[in-house]
């Protein structure tokens, strides 16, 4: 092969390899835009990592002597809270190959002793393969919260109230509060305050959710999530953040609460 012959090809050969990297770099453009794409999705969902949970006994695992989870509270004439099992309406259900003889028909049915079947290994939608109760991966002593109350007002100065036991030395003036529910009659609020009554005024405050809400959820279980404004205040805990109950009856259930402190420069956590 002449030299003439020789630089031909090699000439060739590489307008060859120009064509190949110039489809490969389209390709490449491509996934690096779908992953920027995934990324900038990712981001607009997440937009800072969750401080650690101020509830320290949001999974119910320590109870006293009663029945009631260790660092709750609750106020109001004849107002009760109890730890239940997390099959209690359906909350979750068992982590089992089939269908239980006991199952219950319905999640409003479920019990510790009649459970809800989701399905082959699934433990419903909140709990999936492992939750409080079980599963792959999951506790096995958690429970969630029911409250009940009389059909009774409030007495002036005094609340109608669910107290989670958060305290910490901080200063702020907005929480991020997170938890599911269940109402089965009434309706409730949360945040400062809440479930007060003073000068005969009732207060029921910032976020109210009511058994129409948590009906129209699945499985009749609705979560809220998102930032509650607060006092600025130096100290969390109390009714600085508060789950209160409207006047009347009501029972409702809570799993899973979760108080943290939104990330701003003006917060300070002692």
């Amino acid at each position: 092969m002449s030299l003439e012959q020789q630089v031909a090809a090699l000439v060739t050969a590489s307008n060859n390899l120009t064509g190949v990297v110039a489809g490969k770099q389209a390709d490449i453009d491509a996934k690096v835009a779908a992953k920027i794409n995934d990324l900038e999705q990712w981001r607009s969902q997440n937009i800072a990592l969750m401080p650690p949970n101020l509830i320290d006994n949001a999974h119910m695992m320590n109870l006293n002597d009663k029945g009631v989870p260790i660092g709750f509270s609750v106020y109001g004439d004849g107002a009760i809270i109890q730890a239940v099992h997390p099959y209690t309406k359906g909350y979750e259900g068992p982590y089992v190959d089939t269908k239980p003889a006991n199952a219950a028909n319905s999640p409003v049915e479920a019990t510790q002793d009649k459970p809800y079947w989701y399905g082959s290994y699934n433990m419903g939608a909140r709990s999936g393969r492992g939750g409080l109760s079980g599963g792959w991966g999951g506790l096995t002593t958690g429970h969630i919260l029911k409250v009940t109350t009389p059909n009774t007002k409030g007495v002036n100065n005094q609340f109608r109230s669910v107290f989670t036991g958060a305290k910490l030395p901080v200063e702020l003036s907005a929480v991020y509060f997170s938890a599911w529910f269940y109402i089965e009659k009434g309706s409730i609020g949360i945040g400062q305050d809440a479930g007060y009554t003073g000068n005969n005024i009732f207060y029921p405050g910032t976020v109210l959710i009511d058994k129409k809400m948590t009906a129209a959820s699945q499985d009749g279980w609705y979560r809220y999530s998102g930032i509650i404004g607060t006092s600025q205040i130096t100290t969390l805990g109390a009714n600085q953040m508060c789950i209160g109950f409207g006047e009347g009856e009501t029972e409702f259930y809570m799993a899973l609460p979760y108080i943290g402190v939104p990330f701003n420069a003006n917060f300070m956590v002692g």
